[in-house]
């Protein structure tokens, strides 16, 4: 709920549907290059967990402290649902631009997104 009025007050729908803003091209690189060390730490955490969750619906992503995501892992047809079409590199997932969503909520709490209101849940 908090979220909700949080993209109100933002003028954001709170399950926007619509392509969120996305880094062009020379500011994702320059992301990608600062944050070059976490990326290669966390790639194999990554996969390990996608490798648990393949098939499930999942997406496992990494997102900067702004909400851009750095990497995503997920089955083809998952990156293909209105929920997560625009999970890919570069896209801005902060409440602010995206609406209610995990990922901008984590950034507002600074903590970990309780599990039982998962992504799906707010859909």
């Amino acid at each position: 709920m908090n979220s909700w009025e949080r993209c109100d007050k933002a003028g954001v729908k709170k399950h926007s549907k619509g392509k969120p803003p996305q880094l062009e091209l020379p500011d994702f690189e320059a992301m990608i290059n600062t944050h070059c060390s976490l990326i290669t730490t966390a790639r194999p955490f990554m996969k390990s967990l996608y490798r648990m969750v393949a098939g499930s619906g999942f997406v496992v992503v990494l997102a900067d402290k702004r909400g851009y995501i750095m990497e995503v892992l997920g089955d083809a047809d998952m990156l293909q649902k209105p929920l997560t079409k625009y999970f890919h590199h570069g896209a801005a997932w902060e409440e602010k631009v995206a609406g209610t969503n995990a990922i901008g909520t984590v950034l507002v709490l600074q903590q970990p997104f309780p599990r039982w209101h998962s992504v799906t849940h707010l859909a």
